[in-house]
């Protein structure tokens, strides 16, 4: 949740200003990004049964790396989208948690 809400603050600051094209990526990005912490939220929610715990922390941890190299990915692509200006940063920022 932590690298969820850290994702949310900076790219809510952002908007893409060129072709659709940035935009659509940069959408399936942060959505398969979103997904994927949705995911793993579910998995911690789930009841521990003892006899399921190595399942459970081998699902756990595919996820988490999962996310770590999503998020990477979202980060690295925004920061070379404003480096190429594809995009630039918005002056108001609206912190929506």
């Amino acid at each position: 949740m932590a690298t969820r809400r850290l994702c949310l603050k900076i790219t809510n600051g952002i908007y893409l200003r060129l072709l659709s094209i940035a935009r659509h990526l940069f959408e399936a990005l942060y959505s398969d990004l979103e997904r994927a912490v949705e995911d793993l939220s579910e998995l911690l929610e789930q009841p521990i049964e003892s006899e399921y715990i190595p399942v459970l922390r081998q699902k756990v941890t595919d996820k988490s790396v999962y996310v770590q190299k999503r998020n990477e990915i979202l980060l690295e692509d925004t920061a070379k989208g404003y480096l190429e200006e594809r995009w630039k940063w918005n002056d108001v920022v609206i912190d929506t948690l």
